[in-house]
């Protein structure tokens, strides 16, 4: 992923390199419009996010009680 953000346009050319159709209008926009939401720490654990979806939840009842964070996920380390 760091790769991909820091050098976006050669990402780009490699992932046309393997089917030329893929370089059109919408694949570009897309590529620019999902590069940005790529995790530069895709195994950190965000605490904060994962509690506001579970009170989503619990609100829409899809839950019916929140569980600690801890209880369901784990932050991975190297």
């Amino acid at each position: 992923m760091t790769f991909m953000i820091n050098h976006p346009d050669e990402a780009w050319g490699d992932f046309i390199s393997y089917r030329k159709e893929l370089d059109d209008e919408l694949n570009r926009r897309a590529w620019r419009d999902t590069l940005p939401r790529f995790a530069l720490r895709p195994a950190a654990l965000d605490k904060g996010r994962y509690e506001a979806f579970a009170a989503f939840l619990q609100e829409h009842k899809m839950i019916e009680k929140l569980v600690p964070v801890e209880g369901y996920a784990v932050e991975l380390s190297r």
